[in-house]
């Protein structure tokens, strides 16, 4: 049990390295690609995604699938697992198509709100309209991480 404890902090441990490995080399061509104020855009759209601000409006998806997967495994009840994880992956398509949509309609008003300058509200509200797009996608990928977990794939999830 202890040599598991010690994989899955070192796996955690590499996971979170790779990401800022990442961020460091992907930082600086981003602003070489999209300028200072583009890589800001790109920054306060990340704010209106499912793990940030959006956050909110989870529900607690992964926790919940990872709860069914690892009942069901114990139980050996799919059917009511899986009847679980259907109800809940409509629940979190529908926030993320509710959520995206109040995305949409407020992608100019945002950066108004926010102070941004003139010349780059236009960017960043299409910046949020795409990710209002891509909103149900990202609900649903947070019932994923939780079934990866369940299943007890952490590798995966990494």
């Amino acid at each position: 049990m202890v040599r598991g404890l010690y994989r899955s902090v070192a796996i955690s441990a590499l996971a979170y390295a790779m990401v800022s490995a990442i961020s460091l080399v992907l930082t600086p061509l981003l602003i070489t690609r999209y300028g200072l104020a583009g890589f800001g855009q790109i920054v306060i759209a990340r704010l209106f995604v499912p793990n940030a601000m959006f956050g909110l409006l989870d529900i607690g998806a992964s926790e919940i699938a990872t709860q069914t997967v690892a009942r069901a495994r114990q139980d050996k009840n799919w059917s009511h697992a899986w009847g679980v994880i259907t109800l809940l992956g409509l629940i979190n398509i529908g926030i993320g198509v509710l959520a995206g949509i109040l995305l949409i309609v407020g992608s100019h008003y945002i950066p108004v709100w926010m102070g941004v300058e003139p010349s780059y509200v236009a960017g960043l509200a299409m910046v949020l309209k795409v990710t209002g797009l891509c909103l149900p996608v990202l609900f649903l990928s947070l019932i994923l991480e939780g079934l990866a977990k369940g299943f007890e794939r952490f590798g995966v999830q990494r």
